[in-house]
């Protein structure tokens, strides 16, 4: 089994974690598979998730980083506010940092598939052919992007969802545990799709759809 993957030249470089909560957690033990250690996290108090690093203080942290020594980890969700790891990750980037792209060892990635700059595949998860996965999205555990579907920059795929061929979600858009995009349907941009929600038409930018088939609210 292949081990996790991570950016160019990360070898050389301190691995340094933004957020200290669940997905936090989950990313550095995803990062432990491939042998890598963090260096450190950011986040505004102590974690009570992470465990054997240290807690590097508050957002002013990074002003005490050279961004050519580091690759940070991007280990904010998108629950609840899902504009804040988009938030974090423009600022970094503005400011001359890179974001580790992570892939777990038990992930399937094919050949032809486009992986952005810092997105996050998780254990079991599926991207197949020539499917896009944009900058710093999150395709959580056990979820599928089908062949030649497209994710927007910083949408999040929960676990279990599925996204049909050729499908597309727009960016910063949250599509809940075990959701259904049928093949060919359009998602916009800071939307979300409820958990279990099965879209087989459509869906606006900035509307909430939920239920079977799913319908905007």
């Amino acid at each position: 089994m292949p081990k996790a993957t991570m950016s160019v030249d990360d070898g050389a470089r301190r691995l340094i974690m933004l957020g200290g909560g669940g997905h936090a957690r989950v990313l550095q033990e995803t990062l432990a598979a491939a042998g890598r250690s963090l260096g450190g996290y950011i986040a505004p108090e102590r974690s009570t998730f992470l465990v054997d690093t240290d807690h590097l203080g508050g957002d002013e942290a990074l002003d005490g980083l050279e961004a050519g020594e580091v690759l940070l980890v991007n280990g904010l969700g998108s629950v609840g506010d899902p504009t804040s790891r988009r938030r974090v990750f423009v600022e970094a980037t503005a400011r001359g940092f890179s974001f580790a792209t992570v892939v777990d060892p038990s992930a399937t990635v094919r050949s032809s598939a486009r992986i952005g700059h810092g997105a996050q595949i998780l254990a079991g998860s599926i991207v197949n052919s020539d499917a896009v996965v944009g900058d710093d999205c999150i395709v959580n555990s056990g979820a599928i992007i089908e062949h030649h579907a497209t994710l927007g920059a910083h949408t999040h795929v929960a676990p279990g969802a599925v996204i049909g061929g050729s499908a597309t979600v727009g960016e910063s858009t949250h599509v809940g545990l075990g959701a259904r995009l049928i093949q060919g349907v359009a998602v916009g941009s800071l939307c979300t799709i409820g958990a279990g929600a099965v879209v087989i038409r459509d869906v606006s930018s900035g509307v909430t759809a939920v239920g079977v088939p799913a319908v905007s609210r």
